[in-house]
């Protein structure tokens, strides 16, 4: 479980001091997905570079239920992959980083066949289309096996069905054992909806929380089906009516 308490965040130059997180305070769930929907800008990647010890914020703590943040894997916007190593060695980077010195070689080669990314793991990164450098980023932050999974909009440039089977991954995976969490942000409704146990909407700067919502997922089933449900479609329009109000000033 992850406990964010009171995290306030600015950031200053020369000239002026912009406000981007106030007074945020959130839990997040053991064996959970908590999705962050919000505006663009308003601080979501931000909230994300706290948690994991990226960026120090002004006021506030976030604390973690086994006390430590070694086992953080977190996926960001850019897959950030080292331009001269090949995909392989792109995906033990993030062991080596931090001094886990064994690779499970059966772990990481029945993770290279799921993604079916074993035709290009001697492939450099810039011979790759950016939704496979999207599941190569993905596969190194699984890797590690982390109990707390950071997404930062990690799905954007893969295609439709693609996309279904990394998510049903992710709720595999966190469902699999008792002690990991998620937290997944996106802009994307589709996503939010599918994938959610709670949903939390932010506001435009200075970001604040404005609602959180909870979401029934035990009758979800394969996400492609849910999609395709009066459950999903009522879901989808209560959430878009909340990011609407968002946008038109309606939470100040």
């Amino acid at each position: 479980m992850i406990n964010i308490v009171n995290i306030n965040k600015s950031f200053k130059d020369n000239l002026a001091k912009l406000i981007v997180l106030t007074n945020i305070s959130l839990t997040i769930e053991k064996g959970s997905i908590t999705t962050i929907l919000g505006p663009t800008g308003c601080g979501k990647s931000t909230l994300l570079n706290i948690i994991s010890n990226i960026l120090i914020p002004d006021t506030g703590e976030v604390f973690f239920t086994n006390g430590s943040q070694n086992k953080i894997g977190y996926a960001f916007q850019n897959d950030i992959l080292l331009p001269w190593r090949n995909v392989k060695k792109n995906i033990t980077l993030g062991k080596e980083i931090s001094n886990q010195n064994s690779i499970d070689q059966n772990f990481l080669n029945n993770l290279i066949n799921e993604f079916e990314i074993n035709d290009i793991t001697e492939f450099m990164p810039s011979q790759l289309s950016g939704g496979m450098k999207q599941k190569v980023a993905f596969v190194r932050t699984i890797l590690p096996e982390p109990d707390i999974l950071l997404l930062d909009e990690p799905f954007s440039s893969l295609d439709f069905r693609t996309k279904i089977e990394l998510e049903e991954y992710v709720l595999n995976y966190i469902k699999e054992k008792t002690n990991r969490c998620c937290i997944f942000v996106t802009h994307n409704i589709d996503e939010a909806v599918s994938i959610s146990d709670k949903i939390v909407f932010l506001s435009k700067k200075p970001t604040r929380i404005i609602q959180e919502k909870l979401i029934d997922s035990n009758d979800r089933g394969s996400l492609l089906k849910f999609r395709l449900s009066t459950k999903y479609e009522k879901l989808y329009a209560e959430i878009a009516e909340i990011i609407n109000d968002v946008y038109e000033n309606k939470y100040i």
